[in-house]
């Protein structure tokens, strides 16, 4: 079956618009990050779809679950991880979370993560200003 440019533009606005689509993406898209050791993210989209599941699938059992103190234990480590998404949302336009920026930006950018690097560099001291020189060199 063939789809013609329009029909295909309303299937993909569906695809992308339907009621939690964005919740399921999200599990999805936070899943790849985990190995990453970033976890946060993906409990989170885990916890939303908890949240919403007789939305979701009303006729059937939610089959994730999470204790009380599951829930306490995410949301207190989840208190540093929202300052730095705070950190990211306020760059928003320059530089992406995931490193991206444009060409056009890309000397300024630079230039600024550069200096912000060596503020924190000198604010660490002994295994963990190793660990952040070794992670954040420049040029590698």
């Amino acid at each position: 079956m063939n789809l013609t440019q329009k029909e295909n533009k309303f299937l993909v606005h569906d695809v992308l618009h339907f009621p939690h689509g964005r919740t399921f993406r999200d599990v999805v898209e936070f899943s790849a990050n985990t190995w990453d050791g970033d976890i946060l993210p993906f409990r989170e989209s885990l916890i939303r779809v908890v949240r919403h599941w007789k939305d979701i699938c009303p006729e059937m059992a939610c089959p994730i679950t999470f204790s009380d103190e599951e829930l306490k234990s995410h949301y207190r480590d989840a208190e540093g991880w929202n300052e730095i998404a705070d950190f990211w949302d306020s760059l928003d336009g320059f530089v992406h979370r995931d490193g991206w920026t444009s060409n056009q930006n890309y000397e300024k950018e630079y230039k600024m993560f550069t200096e912000l690097r060596e503020q924190i560099f000198e604010d660490l001291t002994g295994e963990e200003r190793s660990n952040f020189e070794k992670h954040t060199r420049l040029g590698c």
